[in-house]
């Protein structure tokens, strides 16, 4: 995985230094695995209960650098303010399709992680033909890296305080479930 740091360091290093980049579908490509390689290590630190993502999946991610099922991935801007200069947070989900059981098990993920003024989304599911997420209420915090299309720009217009990870993971439901 050192080689996956050192394809992201260009791509990390301009928002780090809170300048103002725009990123092509390769670039945005090697960010989505980059933040999914960091976002499978902090997993690791939730122990056995709160593992939605499955150990075979790591083992592709290892092998070709495949993002889960249902990935999707997003940058935004952290003014700084309260947690300093790293944020952490991860929520485990149940989704269902409206009409049908919640699932004992959590199916779904929400991870949020700041690094200085670079902020990460990531949320996914390891359901086929699954939810996509619904960014309606926080679309000018986040700017899409995963999937990647067209051109991603960096800073987007809104900027996340202190509460504004929290608040962007709040936010983010799956369209048309539950």
């Amino acid at each position: 995985m050192e080689e996956l740091e050192r394809e992201a360091a260009p791509c990390l290093t301009p928002m780090l230094l809170n300048e103002e980049r725009v990123f092509r579908q390769e670039e945005q490509r090697t960010l989505a695995r980059w933040a999914t390689m960091k976002m499978l290590v902090a997993q690791e630190s939730h122990g056995e209960m709160r593992r939605v993502i499955p150990l075979d999946r790591y083992r592709l991610f290892y092998a070709n650098r495949s993002l889960p099922i249902g990935a999707q991935v997003w940058i935004g801007r952290y003014s700084g303010a309260g947690s300093w200069p790293t944020n952490y947070q991860y929520r485990e989900l149940f989704m269902t399709i409206q009409g049908q059981d919640e699932p004992s098990l959590p199916n779904a993920y929400i991870v949020g992680f700041t690094i200085g003024y670079l902020a990460f989304v990531y949320w996914g599911h390891e359901i086929t033909y699954g939810p996509v997420a619904d960014i309606q209420e926080v679309q000018p915090f986040l700017s899409q890296v995963w999937p990647a299309t067209g051109v991603a720009k960096w800073p987007p217009p809104g900027l996340m305080e202190a509460d504004g990870l929290d608040f962007v993971m709040k936010q983010l439901t799956g369209s048309g479930w539950l």
